[in-house]
């Protein structure tokens, strides 16, 4: 028995001295499931021994958890013929011993140091199978002089798992490239305090590749800032997910924290529309403009604006222009009544978007950057202060489409000879002699409908077909068909026949179409209606039937020039 006792003390007094095991904080959710399932309830798992020489296993040892306490007690065992073998267990163990209680039976000081005795148990950590948690160890254990001996160990160990926590100033899990962050590291639970502590804090850049900051502290918490990398140009999400975690390494014990995910983002205009009809990058002046930003959602004091021009030609206001996004920006009509034609389309159409980070830092971005810029268009239907139209208040198309454009047109040549009357006929003409100048008075006007459709429905004439055009199609169709009633005229008051006689009703002799020209266009002289226009499209034109056809002819198909028109339904909408 004193044999048996003092190789019993011996090995628990070595194991005492001995029994330290690594020390590594578990970084994966399942590391955490894990340490949830063994301190729920109570877990008994098997240890593995490994004895050479011997066929028979040993009886292995039990494990039992309880809480945070492991009690291990060893059957009795006959060594086998040059001592235990026990097997080796990975390194690093999450789990390592911090409290060791050997048999209170043994007396102090009664270890036999002739025996060689040694023994290290440890636990191993999360194990790559679930359900299993065993026990091992490593070293050996000498028998006691005299061959084979039984050895009856009863002891129990108390374990803790040191863990690090990672954390990010403001809790972010998102910011603007750029920004200085500020990251700590936390050790709780059990970890050696002894000299100084190690903190690596590891980041990854915008582009995959890692880069790490090391620090030294004699404390149990430690801060790391860093910048925000920038976002990779063209990146099509204008943002990266970079993963950031940290170890802490002391007397070789290292605890690895868990894993932040920051998204980092820059500045862009996501999209900038007519709100009513979602046409991209097109907006008209008096309408509702949806806009919308990417940034990190801690951004704030944003403006929107379009900011071309000395001073600025357009000036969007709105509820939302000191949003993210929003569909409650307008151009407003003040705006129109100082532009020309040559400031829509793309030509003031730069889009500006500014915001702040939760840093303070300043962030602005151009929609030039990404290669866009907004195309202005303005309502054609009401005048340029946004109400209906009238005789002092024209509606835009007549203001805009007379005059000049960005690229040097005009949406609508010859309109700039008109002037406009607020009636229902598209137009009219005629040429006023004054009997006390020597010159003559052109007069040519436009009404109300020249910019809308000519001759809805269309009419069939002679086989040819009329009707149809709209916009600066039809305005200009209408200019010309009052220029050529003029160019007729003048050439009759300049002395060509036009001799189709008077009828009832009709009483002068004329069609407003000079003799020499109704051959060509299959009218008879002498009748001054020959295709009935009076009953296709107005009786007053029994009287000059054939001088209509003949600039109906003359206008048909004249188109006004797509490229310089920026109406809200035209060429270029």
């Amino acid at each position: 028995m004193r044999a048996k006792r003092t190789w019993l003390v011996l090995a628990l007094a070595i194991l005492a001295a001995l029994a330290v095991g690594g020390l590594v904080a578990s970084r994966g959710e399942a590391d955490e499931q894990q340490l949830e399932e063994v301190k729920d309830g109570e877990v008994t798992q098997q240890g593995e021994i490994d004895h050479p020489g011997e066929e028979e296993p040993v009886p292995p040892e039990s494990v039992t958890k309880v809480g945070d306490n492991i009690t291990i007690v060893s059957n009795t065992m006959t060594p086998p013929p040059g001592g235990w073998a026990f097997k080796e267990f990975p390194s690093p163990n999450p789990w390592h011993f911090v409290d060791i209680e050997t048999d209170p039976e043994a007396p102090p000081g009664s270890a036999d140091t002739d025996t060689g005795s040694a023994i290290k148990i440890s636990v191993e950590g999360v194990p790559e199978t679930a359900g299993a948690w065993p026990l091992k160890g490593e070293g050996n254990l000498t028998p006691p002089p005299g061959g084979q001996g039984t050895a009856e160990f009863h002891w129990s160990a108390k374990v803790a798992k040191a863990k690090l926590t990672l954390t990010v100033e403001n809790n972010l899990t998102e910011c603007m490239e750029g920004r200085y962050c500020t990251y700590t590291a936390t050790i709780t639970g059990s970890f050696p305090q002894s000299g100084v502590i190690w903190f690596v804090f590891h980041y990854t850049r915008a582009d995959g590749t890692t880069w790490q900051d090391e620090d030294w502290s004699y404390d149990l918490v430690e801060d790391n800032t860093a910048v925000a990398d920038q976002v990779l140009e063209d990146d099509p999400d204008h943002k990266f997910t970079t993963p950031i975690w940290a170890e802490a390494t002391n007397s070789g014990v290292t605890a690895v924290s868990n894993t932040l995910n920051i998204d980092v983002y820059e500045l862009w205009i996501e999209y900038f529309r007519d709100n009513a009809t979602g046409k991209d990058w097109e907006i008209c002046v008096g309408d509702a403009i949806a806009h919308s930003a990417i940034a990190s959602s801690d951004c704030t004091s944003w403006e929107w604006d379009t900011p071309d021009g000395v001073p600025d030609a357009w000036n969007p206001d709105g509820s939302s222009i000191d949003e993210k996004d929003g569909t409650d920006i307008q151009i407003g009509y003040s705006d129109l009544a100082s532009a020309s034609n040559s400031w829509f389309g793309e030509a003031y159409g730069t889009v500006k978007v500014f915001c702040e980070d939760g840093e303070g830092n300043n962030h602005t971005f151009y929609s030039t950057t990404m290669n866009q810029k907004a195309k202005v268009f303005f309502p054609p239907a009401v005048g340029v202060d946004g109400q209906a139209p009238s005789e002092d208040n024209p509606p835009c198309w007549y203001v805009f489409w007379r005059q000049v454009a960005s690229n040097s047109q005009r949406p609508v040549p010859g309109l700039e000879d008109f002037e406009y009357k607020h009636m229902a006929s598209y137009g009219e003409s005629y040429i006023e002699k004054d009997s006390f100048l020597w010159f003559d008075t052109v007069i040519l006007r436009v009404g109300i409908p020249a910019g809308g459709t000519h001759y809805p429905g269309g009419m069939l004439i002679n086989g040819i077909e009329f009707g149809g055009a709209t916009g600066i199609d039809c305005c200009r169709e209408v200019v010309e068909h009052e220029k050529q009633h003029n160019v007729y005229s003048l050439a009759i008051q300049e002395g060509a026949a036009d001799t189709d006689p008077a009828v009832a009703g009709f009483n002068w002799v004329g069609d407003m179409l000079p003799d020499s020209g109704e051959a060509a266009l299959g009218c008879v002289v002498g009748n001054k209606d020959t295709f009935n226009l009076a009953g296709l499209k107005a009786p007053a034109y029994g009287g000059y039937g054939d001088g209509e056809y003949g600039v109906m002819v003359h206008a048909r198909g004249q188109t006004g020039n797509a490229a310089a028109d920026w109406s809200k339904g035209g060429k270029q909408w």
